[in-house]
């Protein structure tokens, strides 16, 4: 957002109560007077003046490629996937504490200029991990997969409930 001012400011928010700019409709509207004022002040205690070289609006939009969206996936599925891992942790007998754990989020953005540049992104993202704590006497061991410290997959591992008896998906390798 360019404001009214000799300056420049930026302006953002999340998704929220539709309204129109510069003629696409953006999904923000609560955020977008609150960051609208900081912007407008921003511009206000500005040095030097800021030139960019002139270039072509950008309309464009991304999503992020998947064959199945994980939060589409029933919670009965992913109950089943969290416990058949949490089953395969406790065949260990010093295995006194395991967990498996799953993740799934969507986060849309969007970005307007004032040059009619547009771009919206929308980023799903999903990862499950598990933890085995062993115990034995005064010793004390911890193994998590696929990193330590509730490490997650990474994002080309789908949701799909094929786990075999190695921790594995079946389906997605």
């Amino acid at each position: 957002m360019k404001s009214s001012a000799s300056g420049s400011g930026f302006s953002t928010g999340g998704p929220g109560v539709c309204m129109q700019l510069k003629g696409h409709e953006a999904r923000d509207g609560v955020g977008l007077g609150k960051a609208l004022k900081i912007a407008r002040a921003s511009s206000a205690v500005l040095g030097k003046p800021v030139s960019f070289p002139p270039t072509p609006p950008v309309v464009d939009r991304y999503q992020t490629p998947y064959v199945i969206d994980p939060l589409e996936v029933p919670i009965e599925t992913k109950l089943n996937l969290l416990l058949a891992a949490d089953a395969i942790l406790r065949k260990g007998k010093k295995v006194k504490l395991s967990e498996a754990f799953m993740g799934s989020y969507r986060t849309e953005k969007s970005f307007a200029s004032t040059e009619g540049s547009w771009i919206e992104q929308v980023i799903v993202e999903c990862g499950a991990g598990m933890t085995a704590t062993a115990i034995e006497g005064d010793e004390i061991q911890v193994r998590s997969y696929p990193n330590s410290f509730r490490g997650i997959l990474p994002p080309r591992v789908r949701v799909c409930g094929s786990l075999d008896a190695s921790g594995s998906c079946r389906a997605c390798g």
